[in-house]
């Protein structure tokens, strides 16, 4: 579904360049110069207001930007031209899709969802949705991925597996699944208050990288698994 554009400025990307002073000059007092931004705007809206945590996300080749957006406790998934354009939206419904991540290959985006959830009961999950990459267009439907609820979860560099965090009673866990669905496996398990966040692999997929976070406190630590 496309979206033409419209007169009010909804999302904007920005690209500030400001030349540097050398320190002599600025010690001797000169003035520094103000540089106003250079704005692009990629499209207008005036009814979509756009989710904090739901993009901008570039795609692979730069051609796409991924956002979320939400209305009326209804959150969806769109994408516009990296240079601007029309609007493509992705998913639509009652339901609650953010979070999204492109995979390395650019025709597959991962995103969390309320969809799997049982009437009354919301959570989410991770789910994958086929793109095609020339059109923007969804190629097909939204596939659920992980069987239990996610809070966070990060695309392995070969597209091959989802890292992702969940929580089962009081305990955090740590789990890795294929991208096409399947058996997960436990990386780690974080007993009491330690809360998983900040999911990242490394650049040769060997190693997950993620934060923790006492509840209650500002206390993190690095750990990789």
């Amino acid at each position: 579904e496309s979206r033409p554009k419209t007169a009010v400025l909804a999302l904007v990307a920005a690209i500030c360049c400001a030349a540097a002073l050398p320190l002599a000059a600025q010690g001797a007092g000169q003035q520094v110069p103000t540089i106003e931004p250079r704005l692009t705007r990629l499209f207008s809206d005036d009814s979509l207001e756009i989710r904090a945590f739901g993009g901008p996300v570039l795609s692979p080749d730069g051609q796409w930007v991924l956002f979320c957006t939400e209305a009326a406790e209804i959150a969806s998934l769109w994408v516009v031209p990296a240079a601007g354009g029309d609007l493509v939206r992705l998913t639509s419904g009652r339901h609650a899709d953010g979070r999204p991540a492109w995979f390395p290959s650019g025709d597959r985006i991962a995103f969390l969802s309320d969809r799997p959830s049982a009437p009354g009961n919301p959570q989410s999950y991770v789910m994958v949705l086929p793109l095609d990459p020339r059109t923007g267009r969804a190629a097909g439907p939204p596939q659920q991925v992980t069987l239990e609820p996610a809070m966070r979860f990060a695309v392995s560099p070969d597209g091959q597996w989802i890292a992702y965090s969940t929580r089962r009673n009081t305990v955090f866990t740590l789990m890795v699944i294929p991208s096409t669905g399947g058996s997960a496996r436990t990386l780690s398990e974080e007993p009491g208050p330690e809360m998983i966040r900040g999911i990242h692999w490394s650049r040769d997929g060997a190693f997950v990288y993620f934060t923790q976070r006492r509840t209650g406190t500002q206390v993190r630590r690095i750990v990789r698994v």
